[in-house]
């Protein structure tokens, strides 16, 4: 059975709904009509009866298949509903010829039923067309009858009849085309929400991007693509937390390119900027994961060492000096170099920001004032004033 009335879409599922409601009515009025031939209310032969049903059955089936194979599509949903109306209305105007007047009048009064099944879907033109042709066949019908005669009912009573007959389905239709309007314009608000809705979505994300970007910028510096002065402040404070938290010792770093403002007044700032941008690869060459090093200012390098003894902190201040030795800025000249100097301390307990720098300040000083190109350890002192 799920796979009888399986179906892609909520479209097509909704379709199949409605046609196996219209089958079921179908058999209804079937087994009524056949009631009302046995009983000659419907005035044809049995077998007349069973083949007009069994068409109506042929066109069922072809309307399941359409559904099936979505070539109802090729219409669109509105168009092929009204065409199913149509065929139960056919059905039920061409039995309206085999009937008495009174029982003519009920049978038109069924065409508000075939009509509500488009009350969801069809456009109101069609709903006109579905009033319309009940009561025309009904008036045609009862002029045939006049004409020859055989008419039950008086000329009064018939326009009688078939101006309530019209009102019912002209009102009908009205208040339908209005509910069919309203439904088609909420699916288009309903769409067109969620279409704002994605396009909201998608600024979201370009908006969170740029945020990132922003972000990104706030902490790293442009240049050397290395955290920035701010982020080293910030760094340090979670560092020396973690420390005091766990005992660890703490190393920092501070490194200055040698003869740097005479790179830049012989080769320029293009030279200059080159020889900055080199220092992005000591985290990936010398740094281990755990260390960060921020570019502090100028021609000016920091980096702090968690965890962290002193002939540790010296062994990697050693291989960064002699990482930046090896490096030839062949753009700049043949084999051409650059040295830096390193002043090395060990953070102490509780002690601020500024007492750590001053310590390795003054080593990085004794570096530069020894020849450059070397590696100056600074240790605390009690007696150090800054």
């Amino acid at each position: 059975m799920s796979a009888f009335l399986g179906a892609d879409n909520k479209n097509q599922a909704a379709i199949l709904r409605r046609w196996v409601w219209s089958c079921f009515l179908y058999f209804i009025f079937f087994w009524i009509g056949l009631q009302a031939c046995s009983e000659n209310i419907i005035k044809i032969s049995l077998s007349h009866f069973i083949f007009v049903f069994f068409i109506t059955f042929l066109v069922q089936v072809l309307f399941y298949r359409m559904v099936k194979t979505a070539y109802y599509e090729r219409w669109g949903e509105p168009t092929f509903i009204f065409y199913e109306i149509m065929v139960g209305l056919s059905l039920l105007v061409y039995l309206m010829f085999w009937v008495d007047g009174v029982v003519r009048m009920s049978m038109v009064n069924i065409a508000v039923l075939a009509a509500l099944f488009g009350i969801f879907s069809v456009h109101k033109r069609h709903f006109v067309i579905l009033a319309i042709y009940p009561v025309f066949v009904f008036f045609i019908i009862g002029l045939r009858d006049f004409w020859q005669g055989s008419s039950a009912v008086s000329v009064e009573t018939f326009f009688f009849q078939l101006a309530i007959t019209s009102f019912v389905l002209i009102f009908f239709t009205y208040i339908a085309s209005h509910i069919s309007t309203m439904r088609r314009n909420l699916a288009l608000n309903r769409n067109l929400m969620k279409e704002q809705a994605r396009e909201l979505e998608s600024t979201n994300i370009e908006l969170q991007k740029h945020l990132d970007e922003m972000s990104e910028m706030a902490i790293m510096d442009a240049l050397t693509g290395l955290y920035n002065r701010h982020q080293f402040m910030e760094t340090f404070k979670v560092q020396t937390k973690i420390t005091a938290e766990t005992g660890q010792a703490l190393g920092f770093l501070i490194m200055d390119i040698d003869h740097f403002k005479a790179v830049n007044d012989a080769h320029g700032h293009a030279a200059g900027d080159m020889i900055l941008k080199s220092f992005k690869q000591l985290p990936l060459k010398v740094l281990r994961k755990a260390d960060f090093i921020a570019r502090y200012g100028g021609e000016e390098f920091v980096v702090l060492l968690p965890n962290t003894d002193e002939q540790t902190m010296l062994d990697i201040a050693e291989r960064i000096r002699l990482y930046i030795k090896a490096i030839a800025f062949d753009e700049i000249g043949a084999e051409y170099g650059i040295t830096v100097s390193i002043g090395c301390t060990l953070y102490q307990h509780r002690e601020a920001l500024d007492e750590m720098m001053f310590r390795a300040d003054k080593a990085l000083y004794s570096a530069k004032a020894d020849g450059r190109d070397r590696v100056v350890y600074q240790p605390f002192s009690p007696n150090q004033t800054n």
